[in-house]
C-alpha cells in the first residue's frame, strides 16, 4: 500500500466495511514482550545449564518456544514442566509492561466503528486476560483465546487459535481481520481465510510478511480507511 500516515476517523465519518470483527494478537502487538520471551528462554536454559544467546533469538521468534527449547537444547524435562517455567517467568517480567504505541487509540476506534473484537494469542489465556485487565482494555474484547484453549500442539501458523476466536465472537472467518506482528501469525490468518494487517517485528525480514494484506510500521498508522482498502482489495 506504500507509506501510510497516521489517520483517525473523523466524527460523523461514514465508511462502509465488510469486515465485522478484529482479532488482535497480543505479544508484540498490544505489549512489547519480544525481549521478555528471549529473557524467559534464557532463564529456562540456565536452569538446565544451557546458554540461550543472541544467535538463537531469530529461531525463538519463529518457534513454539517450549518445544523449541526442549529440542534445541536437549532438555531433560517434559513439555508441561518447561512450559510452566517459561510462562511463569514471562508473566513475572511482563507484569509492568505498558501498551505499545497506538494500541488504545486503535482499539477504541474499532469499538466506535462497531466491530466485535477478540484476542487470539499463543500466550496463556489467563495471563493475557490479567494483563489486559491491568491495562484497562479487557472490556473491549468479547473473546480472549490463548494457546491453552486452542490445542497446544497446533500453534500458529496453524489457524486454530484464530478460528476458535472467530467462533466465540460468532463471526465467520472470512469476515475477520487479524492484526499480528509475526509471519507465523500472518500465515495462520491466511490459513483461517482471514484478512491480516502485519506490524512487522524489527528482527524479521520484511519479505516474510508478503502474505499480509497490508503492513504498517505501528498501530499509530491503523485506520478505518486501511480496513476499507483491504475489504475492497479482497472483494474485487
Amino acid at each position: 500500500m506504500g507509506d501510510l500516515s497516521p489517520q483517525r476517523a473523523q466524527e460523523g465519518q461514514e465508511i462502509r466495511l465488510a469486515t465485522r470483527a478484529i482479532i488482535w494478537d497480543h505479544d508484540g502487538i498490544q505489549v512489547d514482550t519480544e525481549d521478555i520471551w528471549f529473557r524467559g528462554s534464557q532463564y529456562v536454559g540456565s536452569l538446565f545449564d544451557r546458554e540461550v544467546t543472541e544467535v538463537h533469538r531469530r529461531e525463538l521468534q519463529r518457534s513454539h518456544l517450549s518445544e523449541y527449547l526442549i529440542e534445541r537444547f536437549d532438555l531433560d524435562s517434559t513439555y508441561e514442566e518447561v512450559h510452566e517455567l517459561l510462562y511463569g517467568k514471562v508473566d513475572e517480567l511482563a507484569a509492568s509492561l505498558p501498551l505499545m504505541a497506538g494500541v488504545r487509540e486503535a482499539t477504541e476506534l474499532c469499538d466506535r466503528a462497531g466491530f466485535v473484537q477478540g484476542v487470539g494469542t499463543g500466550s496463556d489465556t489467563a495471563q493475557v486476560r490479567e494483563r489486559l485487565t491491568r491495562l484497562g482494555l479487557i472490556g473491549f474484547f468479547e473473546a480472549v483465546v490463548g494457546q491453552d484453549r486452542a490445542g497446544k500442539n497446533r500453534p500458529k501458523p496453524y489457524p486454530d487459535i484464530f478460528l476458535q476466536t472467530a467462533s466465540e465472537l460468532k463471526v465467520r472467518p472470512e469476515d475477520c481481520l487479524v492484526i499480528d506482528d509475526n509471519p507465523n501469525g500472518v500465515a495462520a490468518a491466511r490459513a483461517a481465510n482471514m484478512a491480516c494487517v502485519a506490524v512487522p517485528s524489527s528482527h524479521v525480514p520484511k519479505a516474510e510478511y508478503d502474505q499480509a494484506d497490508a503492513t504498517i510500521p505501528s498501530l499509530e498508522y491503523f485506520s478505518l480507511e486501511l480496513i476499507a482498502h483491504i475489504d475492497s482489495s479482497r472483494n474485487s
